[in-house]
């Protein structure tokens, strides 16, 4: 099945592929790996990625770093995968709105937290992303030419929550040097996993 290239737009005005768009192509990625017993997902994510990607399972030899990382897990298989950019370029462009697909959530200051019951379930990893950023951002403002980006996730039972509504919540776990924010992440009230968010210059 591997390699396989990606084919994605771009979501609104932005010139580089969303980490959550790439999180979604994942759950098509490996009929072999069902997605549904997925029990794990962790992702990282190194640069910007400005072109069409190419998925492809990583050599433990090799001492190439790919854009971003992958471990799939279900209960027999752990599977490693990269990204790596492509020389395709990417040709179209769709509407998007991160306030708009998060406009139910809300955030506390006080308590660092965000939660969101009314969604897109089918957008799951956008208002994962989207309500996160919108937590660090409420804390943590920034100037106009940095941004706060996705830099690594860990999940469990990923794929299942692309299936149903449920309540999201967010909550800052820590904060390093005011450049790196880690976040617990809650469906229901159970933690099922963690993002960790850096500061970083605008593409």
């Amino acid at each position: 099945m591997l390699p396989k290239p990606t084919n994605l737009p771009y979501w609104g005005k932005r010139n580089y592929l969303h980490s959550s768009q790439i999180l979604s192509d994942l759950e098509n990625l490996l009929p072999a790996l069902k997605m549904d017993n997925c029990i794990r997902l962790n992702g990282k994510f190194r640069t910007f990625l400005h072109t069409q990607g190419e998925f492809f399972f990583i050599d433990t030899s090799s001492v190439s770093t790919p854009h971003a990382a992958f471990v799939l897990q279900d209960k027999d298989n752990k599977i490693s995968i990269g990204l790596r950019p492509i020389q395709e370029l990417v040709t179209d462009s769709i509407y998007d709105d991160e306030n708009e697909i998060i406009q139910h959530g809300t955030t506390n200051t006080k308590d660092q937290t965000a939660v969101i019951n009314d969604y897109n379930c089918n957008r799951f990893f956008a208002v994962l992303v989207a309500l996160n950023k919108k937590l660090i951002y409420s804390i943590l403002p920034v100037e106009n030419d940095t941004a706060w980006i996705l830099a690594q996730i860990d999940l469990e039972t990923p794929f299942k929550h692309t299936k149903r509504t449920a309540r999201i919540e967010c909550r800052v776990a820590s904060v390093i040097a005011e450049r790196m924010v880690k976040t617990t992440i809650y469906v229901d009230g159970k933690s099922i996993g963690s993002t960790v968010f850096t500061k970083v210059d605008k593409p």
